[in-house]
Formats: structure tokens, sequence, C-alpha cells
């Protein structure tokens, strides 16, 4: 029997990402932790001051630095097609007049870019008579205007070497600005678009996007500037081609770190053994860090080490680590600049040390021990499914079809009906009749749900707060009494209300002209509109069609 319990699971993180974000004031702190078949997400604070929306668990944010570990990775992979010798100058690969006037630009190898020690001046580090960083300067000088690698490298061009090539580790953005230059220079493909080629879709990251991409929404990212006043920073056209400019969620850099160094999918075994060569540059109470090409090892003083990496912008900042020992992969980011997010992942991931953490998860019967099967959301993923809730997702390997009461039971009573065993059908999804007062009558007053998946199903829910789904289709849904969403999916779809039925139902996805509502013996219904959505109220019965405008009242037909 496999225990799930997603409110005691999503506790702890929830308490670390709300502290977190009240130590510096952050409008959000998004966390996740994968560890095994378990995955925790976590969504604390506002996606937006202005609008005052929740974070979403799986937001978007700029994840600036960790960039690099991609840009790393799109180098070694020129490494392995033979254009490019990491113990050879950069220079070798670059254009003069990328170079000229940067001090040991004409000297560093690519490998010392790589891993830091080049002796390159930090653009970011140039400085005003005030003290304000130059490029942040011309970033409130002009506004309008993009900064990206030629103003970068500008900027550089004015700064002293910091110290001879090879010599010693000096963290500069400026390198990994001259290794995009050099991708692009070497392949004649922009940057951007080889990165969704050779990173982004081969890791599954299907949230990635670069930074300045219109129309994606993410999470607001806020600046306090010299004066105190908080400026929101999402926007700022601010935009690096190798040493950031991608934005992307926990989910997706949880995924790229799974493809390079579980799976290993992005790079052949020397390559990536050339990127895992750390030395060690940092050592402070606790641990030491070391830092290889594009990557950061954390080795902590009793013992657990961490490979990953991460990144600040204006006004975000975000961590994304592997636990070496024990697989779990943690991710977290903040929008404040000033979120100690390496501190946090590492408080995450000792949060998902023991008790179910600790047992590997395959198949069984499942016990959700909090939480209600309405508040269950299920998906088919390779290999099984994933049951999600309250911020916790458990991965078994089952096909959906084949869930039952028995091998997924609620401990509050709840019910989840997939298919309609009990007329036989074994798990098929073809034309399911799935009837909480017939299949399941001690839960007819608990908070159930209902799929019927690929068929032309009937679903009938009880008197809670039910879920009823079709999926694909022509299915036919009733609520029954209490507050429930009906959801039709694909397929002309029919939502049955009889006079018996009360409660407030929402109809997530009602189409007009393909879905129809039956209000067979109800009295007469008085329309509305309300934020976009039309609202049908009926004595008991209130219903709301999200989504359908008082543009589509006149298409409604009873």
């Amino acid at each position: 029997m496999i225990t799930f319990d997603p409110q005691t699971l999503s506790q702890p993180a929830t308490q670390i990402a709300d502290a977190v974000r009240g130590d510096v004031s952050a409008a959000a702190v998004v966390a996740q932790v994968t560890r095994g078949g378990l995955t925790v997400q976590i969504g604390s604070g506002v996606a937006d001051l202005d609008r005052d929306r929740p974070a979403p668990a799986q937001g978007a944010y700029e994840i600036g630095s960790q960039t690099k570990m991609m840009t790393s990775v799109m180098i070694l992979q020129l490494v392995e097609d033979g254009l490019i010798d990491l113990d050879a100058r950069a220079a070798d690969y670059l254009p003069p007049e990328v170079t000229q006037g940067i001090a040991n630009a004409d000297q560093a190898t690519v490998r010392q870019l790589l891993n830091m020690t080049a002796g390159i001046g930090n653009y970011t580090e140039a400085v005003n008579a005030e003290g304000v960083p130059l490029f942040v300067e011309a970033l409130l000088q002009h506004p309008d205007q993009v900064f990206g690698p030629e103003q970068a490298l500008a900027i550089a061009r004015d700064m002293d070497p910091t110290g001879e090539p090879g010599e010693s580790y000096y963290y500069s953005n400026t390198n990994y600005l001259l290794l995009g230059q050099m991708f692009e220079g070497l392949t004649g493909q922009g940057f951007y678009e080889a990165l969704k080629q050779r990173v982004l879709d081969p890791a599954g990251m299907e949230h990635s996007v670069r930074q300045l991409t219109t129309g994606d929404e993410r999470l607001h990212s806020y600046a306090t500037l010299p004066d105190g006043t908080e400026i929101d920073v999402t926007r700022a056209l601010w935009e690096m081609q190798g040493e950031a400019g991608v934005v992307s969620t926990n989910g997706d850099m949880t995924r790229f770190l799974q493809a390079l160094l579980v799976d290993k999918t992005l790079l052949g075994e020397d390559a990536l053994s050339q990127m895992t060569d750390f030395f060690t540059t940092d050592v402070g109470p606790g641990y030491h860090a070391d830092f290889g090409l594009g990557l950061v090892r954390i080795v902590l003083d009793d013992g657990p080490t961490f490979i990953g990496f991460s990144g600040g912008t204006l006004g975000t900042g975000s961590s994304t680590y592997l636990d070496l020992a024990t697989g779990a992969i943690v991710s977290v980011a903040g929008t404040n600049a000033d979120v100690d997010t390496v501190g946090a992942a590492l408080d995450v991931w000792q949060a998902s040390q023991g008790g179910p953490w600790e047992r590997p998860i395959t198949s069984g019967a499942v016990e959700v021990a909090s939480g209600s099967a309405r508040e269950m959301k299920l998906d088919a993923v390779e290999g099984g499914m994933t049951l999600s809730a309250l911020g916790a997702t458990l991965t078994v390997a089952r096909d959906m079809r084949t869930v039952t009461t028995q091998n997924v039971h609620f401990a509050d009573g709840s019910v989840l009906l997939v298919g309609d065993l009990s007329k036989g059908t074994s798990g098929d999804d073809l034309a399911n009749r799935i009837s909480v007062a017939r299949d399941a009558a001690a839960a007819m007053g608990q908070d159930n749900h209902l799929m019927g998946l690929g068929g032309n199903d009937a679903l009938r829910g009880g008197d809670g707060a039910d879920w009823l789904q079709g999926g694909k289709g022509r299915d036919v849904l009733r609520g029954g009494a209490g507050d429930d969403l009906l959801q039709g999916g694909a397929g002309a779809d029919i939502f049955v209300f009889r006079a018996m039925d009360a409660g407030h139902d929402i109809l997530r996805d009602f189409r007009v002209g393909q879905d129809r509502l039956d209000l067979t013996d109800r009295g007469p219904v008085t329309l509305s509109v309300c934020n976009g959505n039309t609202i049908l109220t009926d004595g008991d019965l209130t219903l709301v069609l999200q989504g359908v405008s008082e543009a589509d009242l006149a298409a409604l037909v009873f």
C-alpha cells in the first residue's frame, strides 16, 4: 500500500517558501522538489502586485545565469562536433572586432571562459560615479532601447583584467557573452533558435522561451532603486545571449537537470565528464563550492553533494540543484534579487528527507490520506499516470483506465471513478456510464471525481461538490446536488439539469454552438454576464458558463 498524503508532503515546502518570501518582501516565491515518484510544487505570494493574483507554482520567471548551464552544453556539443578545441584560444573562434579592447580576450582559452578563469572583467560590476551599475544606468536612461551583448561588451572594453588567464577563478558574465557570440559565429545560427533545437526541445522544456518573447505570462519581477522606490522590471529590455536571457519554470529547470545529469541525453560521456570537472573556488562555514564548465558543485561538510546553478536578474533570483545521493532535484525562484535561493533550495531538499520520500514509488494500491477525490487531478504520463492535489504529485505505473475504488482509496470516503467497471467494461474507455448513486452509494454526500476518458460517456454526480470530466467523445454530464465542476472535454456534450438538481455549478469548457444545455422541467432562467462569464440562475440552481460572453447569449437555446 502506498500512502499519498498531499497536505503533509506540501506543508513543509509551503512554510519554507512563505518564510523566504517574508524575509526579503518578495512578491512571490515558487519551489519544486522531485524525488522518485513524488513531486511537490509550491507557489507563495502573488504573481503581480498590481493585479494581486496568486503566484502559480509553475509560474515562469527569468532564470538569469542558470542560462549558463545551457550555453555550456551548446559549446560542448560543438566540441563533440569537432568545431571547437576547449584548450584553443577563444579568439581563434571569434571575430577580432568582438574581442578587441577586452583585456585577456585575445589570450584566454575556451575552457577558461567556461570555468571562469579567463581573467576577464565582469561587465555587470562596472559602475558610474554614484555607484550605479553602468548597465542599469543605460536601462534607466533609455528604457525603450534593448540593452544586449553589443552594449555589454562595450562596457567590458573599459575594464581592467582580474588576473592572468588560468591564474584564478573570477566570476564574469562577460565570459559567457563571448561564448554566445562564438556559438553564433561558428554555426551561423541564432543563439535562441539553436537553444530551442539543441537543449529546450530535447529536454522537454515546453514552457521555456527567450526573455524578450512578447505575450508570455510570467511572475512579475521587482527591483528597488537607490532612493527606495520599488519598480516592476519584468519587461526591462535587457537580454543577453549566453550569460542569461531565458524565461523558464521550476518544472522545466527540473527537466533540464534530469536530462543533463541523470538521463545524460544532452551530451556524450566525454563531454559531460569535461563539464563536471570541478575545482574548489569558495569555502565557507559548513560547505565548499566548486566550479566546473557552467556548473557548480556544493558539498556540505556533513556529506550531501549538489550540482546545478543559480541565477539573478534585476528582480529575480533562482536556483536548481540535483542531490547526487538521492536523485532529488530542487528548483526555487523568488521575484526579488535578494532572495537566497540556494539556502531555500537546501531547506526544501531537507524537508524532502525521510518518510514517504525514502520509498521508491512504482505500483500498488494508493491510500490518499488528505484531501478529497474532487481535488485530485489525474494525468497520463509515459509509463503510468500521475495523481496531483494540494501541490503534491504522485507518479505510479498504472494505466488510468485501470483505476478503481479498490486501488485508489480516499480516507475521507470520497471516490474517484474512472470508467464503469460495475458494468463489466474492465477499464474500457468507450461508452462508460458512471453514477455515484449506483457505483458508490456510500459516497453520495462526498466530494467525488468522475472521469469518462475517451468514449461517449454518461456521468452522474451525487449530493457533494463533484468534479465531472467527460474527456473525448459526446458526453452527457449531470452534476446533481452540490457545487459541481463540469467539463465536457472534446466533442459535442450535453449538460443536464433536472428539477431536483441544485447548487452553484461551473461549466468550464462550454462551447456555444456545439455543446447543449438540457434544462427540462425547470422554471424560467435569468441570464447575466459577469467578468466575461454567462450566469444562469433558476431557483436553487446557478450555472456559471466560463468564457461565454454577452455576445454569445443569443446563441443559447433552452
